[in-house]
């Protein structure tokens, strides 16, 4: 990819910090480098399906970053998206992969930044230190597990099925015309089937039956 340019958005609402970035990125003549405020900023765009890469926020003002990650996806737009954060709770973790982030990388963490983004130009998936290590003691703490899919209705399995792909109680109403309060009877009792009590914990137990 080397010689390439490369069309990069940047989506980060601090100005002091996004500007730091553009100018870190923009260091390299290859890098193409837009920079947005918000989610609907990008959304906005005209050349939004143009990139190649888009560093993303995901706390930022109105819609996060994970929903910008969905709609990006619904819409049949495939760039390469590297979530940015200072925070590393699992679930924002997990749900930004299965939305379909290739990368995540703690704010605290960003002075690799353009080995960072040479790998993901060779492609890689790149991931900071201190998530990797996250991620993998989150799959270490289960044991593996019998599969106990089978004692779950239909509509549960229907419901565990959009949950492991990121969606939320109320995304999953929607879906299935139900109300939302019905939909969280249901999770309830998923979660209680499956022995889990959080959404990590869900995620884990469904790479240990093989949903994942």
């Amino acid at each position: 990819m080397s010689g390439a340019i490369w069309k990069i958005g940047l989506v980060e609402d601090h100005p002091g910090f996004r500007d730091e970035l553009f100018e870190m990125l923009s260091r390299d003549v290859e890098n193409q480098v837009e920079a947005f405020r918000s989610a609907e900023e990008f959304l906005a765009s005209g050349s939004r399906s143009t990139f190649d890469l888009l560093l993303l926020d995901l706390l930022l003002p109105n819609m996060s970053g994970l929903d910008c990650i969905a709609e990006i996806r619904a819409a049949g737009e495939w760039p390469t998206i590297v979530v940015l954060t200072s925070i590393n709770s699992e679930e924002n973790i997990f749900r930004a992969l299965m939305l379909g982030a290739t990368g995540f990388i703690l704010k605290s963490e960003m002075e690799n930044l353009p080995n960072l983004i040479r790998i993901l130009k060779e492609g890689g998936a790149v991931m900071s230190p201190t998530i990797a290590l996250r991620v993998a003691k989150s799959f270490q703490r289960t044991p593996p597990a019998e599969s106990v899919e089978s004692d779950l209705t239909r509509r549960e399995k229907q419901i565990l099925d959009e949950l492991i792909r990121g969606r939320t109680e109320k995304e999953v109403a929607d879906l299935f015309q139900l109300s939302v309060h019905t939909v969280r009877t249901h999770v309830k009792n998923i979660y209680s089937k499956l022995a889990v009590t959080s959404r990590v914990g869900l995620m884990r137990k469904a790479k240990d039956i093989g949903l994942l």
